[in-house]
């Protein structure tokens, strides 16, 4: 029941965290198979949480067993379908324990029902880079088969890659890489498990690659993410990973000679755009006077639904930033502490609403709480859209000479970024 709602909630909630949740390559999750999924881990479970709320799967999650403190959040954790995994720095005694949640995931893998997702590295880098692949996926394959006998389990990698995890309102995309299929690893196993967990390991580590955003030196992230940000502006879902990983090949490439070029270039276009009070470049904007009516006469709704939802959010932040020592759990604790007190914020002012209206009852309370958040969701696209039309705006009543260097300015960033043949 928990796990349930909770699904909905995150998955609402991913809504408004990311300006977009995109997906990638659905059709290649085995279909009627048992599964383990084993992602990439930039962030913390948001890595987990997001996906799993997004797809029809009910998963069971393999986590790290530090955070089962007391019985009542040991509880909530297994009603979530968590499975707690103890690492050596909790103890031996605790380790110990790591071979009731084998024996329960093979269980579950022989049921055929649920899959098993994990975090396939084994720790957090909120770099965009895949760091060395950790054999427990390959571990738990092959410990279901000896205890349950089951043959036809897949292993699903998905690659999670983020335009800025820390930035509300960011761009989120995930893609499932080629499955690999235990069966095609059995004759091997019986010969050598141990080199055989090893090359299934390396396989899982390959396929995983290919859906992963990776930007080679930490020195570029600096610059690149940025430039990525601006090759991204206007385009749409079809292609877009695929365009993201091409141009990350491209930065990677690149001599020293063309990166301090490449920045050079990058420092110049956002100069010229502070200069003419832009956020964005984008000549095919829309300016027309219809859209100008559209937003000036749903300016003063929106912003009232904007200030009656960002209490929560702004209390949310800082109490995070005031309580979480770890920076790499703030945007998963940004998410999910966000629904839990915003929930909490909303049944209140529902009330007080019904109070104040003298009514009392049911449907004053209900009118509040679906109408105020309902428009806060809409008014996230909504100012959106009218800092596109701004910017649009402003293009338009710029002189040609200086709208034509800006437009130079940009091209010139995307000559960078095209791949040589």
């Amino acid at each position: 029941m928990l796990y349930h709602l909770l699904k909905i909630l995150v998955f609402l909630a991913s809504k408004v965290y990311f300006r977009r949740v995109w997906f990638y390559n659905r059709q290649r999750i085995p279909q009627n198979k048992r599964a383990i999924f084993a992602g990439n881990h930039p962030s913390a479970f948001l890595d987990a949480i997001v996906p799993a709320a997004n797809l029809p799967q009910i998963f069971y999650f393999l986590v790290r067993g530090d955070i089962y403190g007391n019985r009542l959040v040991r509880n909530l954790l297994f009603a979530m379908h968590t499975l707690p995994i103890f690492r050596f720095r909790d103890g031996f005694e605790r380790m110990r324990g790591n071979q009731q949640t084998f024996d329960r995931s093979y269980r579950i893998l022989e049921r055929g029902k649920n899959p098993l997702l994990l975090m396939a590295e084994g720790g957090n880098s909120e770099r965009k880079r895949l760091l060395p692949l950790q054999k427990g996926a390959a571990r738990l394959a092959f410990g279901a088969y000896e205890a349950t006998g089951v043959e036809d389990l897949a292993l699903v990698p998905y690659g999670v890659n983020y335009s800025n995890v820390w930035r509300f309102r960011s761009v989120a995309m995930y893609s499932f890489g080629e499955p690999l299929f235990l069966k095609d690893y059995l004759d091997a196993y019986r010969e050598d498990p141990r080199k055989t967990v090893v090359q299934l390991t390396r396989d899982l580590e390959r396929n995983m690659r290919r859906e992963v955003v990776q930007i080679d030196g930490d020195e570029d992230e600096v610059w690149a993410n940025p430039l990525l940000d601006i090759a991204r502006e206007g385009e749409g879902e079809t292609g877009a990973l695929d365009r993201e990983l091409a141009r990350v090949r491209r930065i990677n490439s690149m001599t020293s000679e063309e990166k301090e070029a490449c920045q050079r270039a990058l420092e110049r276009y956002k100069k010229l755009l502070s200069e003419a009070g832009l956020r964005r470049f984008d000549p095919q904007g829309k300016a027309d006077l219809l859209s100008g009516i559209w937003y000036l006469a749903g300016f003063l709704p929106f912003a009232l639904a904007w200030l009656l939802n960002a209490p929560p959010l702004l209390f949310t932040h800082w109490l995070i930033r005031k309580l979480v020592p770890s920076p790499v759990f703030f945007p998963s604790i940004r998410l999910t502490a966000g629904i839990f007190i915003w929930l909490g914020y909303f049944i209140a002012l529902s009330a007080l609403s019904a109070v104040a209206l003298a009514k009392a009852d049911f449907s004053a309370l209900i009118l509040p709480f679906i109408l105020f958040p309902l428009l806060g969701y809409y008014s996230l696209p909504f100012f959106e859209g009218f800092a596109n039309w701004l910017d649009a705006w402003r293009l338009r009543q710029m002189d040609a000479e200086k709208r034509e260097e800006i437009g130079s300015a940009r091209e010139e960033l995307f000559f960078f970024l095209e791949e040589k043949k």
